[in-house]
């Protein structure tokens, strides 16, 4: 996990781009539960003001290059970044992680 100030009056949407690769991901106990990167965005009073991800990923796969758009809750004043498997199986790597602005507001 990392967290850092994103300021949703500011700030419209972010770029998340990062290497991928995986080795046999596969579900969990249900279809939700697969690798992935995950932004959970948080008021100024530390609430849940929403999340969106990036993947997930399954299968096998060698190094490639991700990018997804990120939309940013106006409300926003902290995002938690978390990659992992989250209840998968099987292998994932990452590398070269970077979140930009997108858009601004």
């Amino acid at each position: 996990l990392q967290a850092g100030g994103v300021d949703g009056r500011k700030i419209r949407a972010l770029t998340v781009g990062l290497w991928v690769r995986t080795t046999n991901a596969q579900p969990g106990q249900n279809s939700q539960q697969l690798p992935r990167v995950e932004l959970s965005f948080f008021d100024d009073k530390q609430a849940p003001v929403g999340a969106q991800t990036a993947g997930p990923w399954h299968g096998t796969s060698r190094w490639t290059m991700k990018q997804s758009t990120i939309e940013v809750p106006a409300r926003a004043r902290l995002a938690v970044v978390a990659v992992g498997m989250f209840g998968g199986t099987g292998q994932l790597a990452i590398d070269g992680m970077t979140l930009k602005i997108a858009e601004e507001r």
